[in-house]
């Protein structure tokens, strides 16, 4: 059985900022996500097509590189001035992620991850959009 994660209060660990330039696939292997949970969608798409979108903007993306997150607190929907999707991540290996994809407040579509011991980054989503 897999260990419970607390998301907005991550354990202590290594500095929050450790996935500044690597690129999305570097941190999660997107091929190998188990399951993807919406908690919310800003869209008009059937549930089915939220979710296939989710996985081929990560697909689309993994070689983003990935930036220091704009904001020390957790990613939630305050990190994102306007979210679509709020989802969690779960990978093959069980650990979990939040994913945000959104605008910024520079208007950049981005999407922004957080790891479940508090690391955090954010990418420019891929030109080819779902």
């Amino acid at each position: 059985m897999a260990d419970d994660v607390h998301l907005d209060k991550p354990s202590p660990g290594p500095d929050p900022g450790a996935w500044a330039g690597r690129t999305l696939g570097e941190v999660l292997e997107v091929q190998a996500i188990s399951r993807v949970i919406v908690l919310r969608a800003a869209t008009s798409a059937p549930a089915g097509l939220d979710l296939d979108n989710i996985r081929k903007l990560l697909r689309n993306a993994a070689q983003e590189p990935l930036e220091a997150a704009a904001s020390p607190s957790p990613i939630g929907t305050a990190f994102l001035p306007e979210t679509i999707w709020h989802a969690v991540l779960v990978a093959g290996n069980e650990d979990v992620y939040e994913l945000v994809v959104g605008y910024d407040a520079a208007r950049r579509n981005v999407g922004c991850l957080l790891g479940e011991g508090g690391h955090r980054g954010c990418f420019v989503v891929a030109r080819t959009l779902p």
